[in-house]
């Protein structure tokens, strides 16, 4: 039986998902992978003159990378432009591999890739496995049944049903996948900050923040 604690947590959560799913859409995922391949390019604290705080300012150190990639990603390619176009205004673009890209998209030689991006459903992804995170955390309700766990009380199942219910197909295996996939990610922003790079097999993890805490 659950606890009335753990029964307002999954209210609270079921709440949170409603919320973030109202607007799902590839073109929101699409942006928010954007954003992520331009933090991957690199990016330093500055402290403004006068501003009293730091910001996260775009370096583009890994750039080539981010250019390799925008090869057959429209989110890669889409980032590699703005980058470029950030980095141009602000006579900052030395990356030789970004200087030849942005001539070529210029001269039409560099087309943006017509398929999927590998990041079409982050935007509902990261909710759900954040959901799941969440039931675990506040909730002490594990992501995977045990032999303490009765079949319909842990994680995955209950966030598959809160998914389905509005509106979404989503079985627990779908959702043990896309646990599997960010989950780990998940609890390191938590504790560390969202700053995100790519490996060389093109997935996605988390770094330290240093921006000062």
């Amino acid at each position: 039986m659950m606890t009335d604690d753990q029964v307002q947590v999954i209210d609270r959560v079921r709440e949170y998902l409603r919320v973030q799913l109202s607007d799902f859409s590839k073109e929101k995922s699409e942006k928010m992978a954007v954003h992520y391949f331009i933090r991957n390019a690199g990016t330093r604290t500055v402290y403004p003159d006068g501003k009293g705080y730091s910001v996260n300012e775009v370096t583009g150190e890994h750039a080539a990378h981010l250019v390799k990639l925008a090869k057959e990603d429209r989110c890669a390619w889409e980032a590699a432009k703005k980058l470029a176009g950030i980095l141009l205004k602000e006579n900052r673009l030395e990356c030789p591999e970004l200087r030849l890209f942005a001539a070529d998209v210029l001269l039409d030689k560099f087309p943006k890739p017509t398929t999927k991006s590998a990041w079409a459903n982050i935007s509902k992804d990261f909710p759900i496995a954040l959901a799941v995170y969440m039931l675990e955390r506040d909730a002490g309700i594990p992501p995977y049944r045990n032999d303490e766990t009765e079949h319909r009380n842990n994680g995955l199942e209950i966030v598959a049903r809160m998914v389905t219910g509005l509106g979404f197909s989503l079985n627990p295996r779908n959702c043990k996948g896309i646990w599997e996939r960010w989950g780990d990610h998940i609890k390191y922003v938590k504790k560390e900050g969202p700053f995100y790079f790519l490996s060389d097999d093109n997935d996605l993890h988390f770094r330290k923040s240093n921006v000062p805490k």
